[in-house]
């Protein structure tokens, strides 16, 4: 069984965090790029300077500032970008893989589908309910802050939805209800002051596209766990102990 998880975990994963990088480099990628590029003319008081592609600001009064190491434009971005999203996509599979063996029941697109929708509810739509994601150049609250309600939101959500969904008691599935909405009675931690450098649509359609590419990779995660889980017999029969679909393997 643990051959099964690993192997449809990753395969998952990689499945899922490819066609999400593609999405992104295709579309999110180049705003986020668009938006890089309104940084080095808002820096006033540093004397005049120059910014180069190398990630390092290069300042003529004297005094060098070295920026924070960012991969550069090209295939070494692409690269990075492809490498994280795997590794998250071979992480989250893993997950995803072990609760369903875990779970009894017939595997399949559909129910992946669903998995993959209520991890995006969860990871995705609530937290940028309060904290949406932002381009470079924006201020945003103390970043402790912002990952404790992260965690906050994405917990409540996920408990929420399992409590509300499935054959639960009535005062079980108000309960999960109400543990939906916990995080933003809380409220996301906001900066005192808003600003951004950017144009308000760019923010917005990197809004759209950073939400999109996020569904993307977590609905095909979920897809592909479930077609995956059930070819390899992933999930226990509840009453034979055996693995679905073992009958005609």
């Amino acid at each position: 069984m643990l051959y099964r998880i690993l192997l449809v975990g990753l395969l998952a994963g990689l499945i899922a965090g490819t066609a999400s990088t593609a999405l992104q480099l295709a579309w999110a990628v180049p705003l986020i790029q668009q938006a890089e590029g309104f940084e080095p003319a808002a820096e006033p008081g540093h004397g005049a300077g120059s910014y180069s592609p190398d990630g390092h600001t290069h300042a003529h009064d004297g005094h060098a500032h070295d920026a924070p190491w960012a991969p550069a434009d090209g295939v070494s971005r692409s690269f990075w970008t492809l490498l994280a999203n795997v590794s998250l996509g071979a992480g989250a599979g893993l997950i995803l893989a072990a609760l369903f063996a875990l779970r009894p029941g017939a595997l399949g697109a559909r129910r992946g589908l669903l998995w993959g929708l209520a991890a995006f509810a969860s990871v995705g739509i609530a937290p940028a309910l309060g904290l949406p994601p932002e381009l470079p150049g924006t201020l945003a609250a103390p970043v402790e802050a912002r990952q404790m309600w992260w965690l906050l939101t994405a917990g409540c959500t996920a408990g929420g939805l399992a409590m509300l969904f499935g054959r639960r008691p009535a005062a079980l599935r108000a309960a999960g209800a109400a543990l939906l909405l916990v995080p933003h009675l809380v409220g996301a931690p906001q900066p005192e002051l808003h600003s951004a450098l950017a144009p308000l649509a760019l923010q917005r359609e990197f809004i759209v596209a950073a939400l999109v590419c996020s569904g993307l990779f977590w609905l095909v995660l979920g897809t592909a766990a479930g077609v995956l889980g059930r070819r390899f017999g992933l999930s226990l029969d509840a009453a034979a102990g055996e693995p679905a679909g073992a009958a005609s393997t």
